[in-house]
């Protein structure tokens, strides 16, 4: 290993942060457990989400129970889940949702009290279930763009890189894997950066491509929390 390289590791070593990779199991857990697809907690007579453009029903990607991920993230918060649901009807162009804030995809907090809805039409479509059962935790590293690091002049040294990466796959925190470019939108209320929660991967837990092996960003407003947005890039 050259100079150079240490240099560069030992600047990533300064940002190193810890991502959760999640620990699943094939079946539907309980309407408020975190889970890839299934079931829903839906409000009393609440109905499906659909897409605002094609009016097809959403897929759910992901339910997070925040209070059952690690305490020490920020977006922890009890007796509140995130949802997130996404069209995978791609008739129409308008459809594919890689925008922040896009009409095709749905997010959102809500509050565990009151009545909830146990019967849902789930669309006959939806992916099969995998329920969030634990989390791994792993270091994780920034890509040599986000934090403006020169890239070696060699790529052949990449290699020496490589356990400092950033971790593809579905993840709960760390730094997100940029397909394309760092690509953090901005609050329409403050229009501030808003922060990184949950990547969700081509093909990892969900049997869903983003375009060409694309990989998508959940992320949220520090200061607005209930403002969550979702946009994915490929290749």
């Amino acid at each position: 290993m050259n100079e150079e390289i240490a240099i560069i590791r030992e600047q990533l070593e300064r940002f190193k942060s810890s991502t959760w990779k999640p620990i699943v199991r094939d079946e539907d857990g309980d309407i408020t457990a975190s889970k890839f697809s299934g079931i829903p907690c839906l409000a009393e007579n609440e109905h499906w989400p659909r897409c605002a453009i094609c009016n097809s029903k959403l897929a759910l990607f992901i339910q997070l129970n925040l209070s059952s991920i690690p305490r020490e993230l920020v977006v922890y918060m009890d007796n509140t889940l995130l949802q997130f649901f996404f069209c995978i009807n791609h008739d129409s162009d308008a459809c594919f949702g890689d925008q922040p804030f896009s009409k095709s995809h749905f997010l959102r907090l809500i509050r565990l009290e009151g009545e909830i809805n146990l019967s849902p039409d789930k669309p006959d479509d939806a992916f099969p279930t995998k329920t969030i059962v634990g989390w791994t935790k792993l270091d994780d590293y920034p890509q040599l763009q986000e934090v403006d690091i020169p890239y070696p002049s060699n790529i052949e040294d990449y290699k020496f890189l490589d356990d400092l990466a950033t971790k593809p796959g579905d993840k709960l925190a760390g730094w997100p894997y940029w397909v394309q470019g760092v690509e953090y939108p901005r609050c329409p209320k403050c229009n501030k950066t808003m922060r990184f929660v949950f990547q969700i991967d081509s093909e990892d837990n969900l049997p869903y491509m983003f375009g060409d092996v694309g990989c998508g960003h959940i992320t949220q407003c520090s200061e607005h929390k209930e403002v969550l947005a979702f946009s994915w890039a490929c290749c």
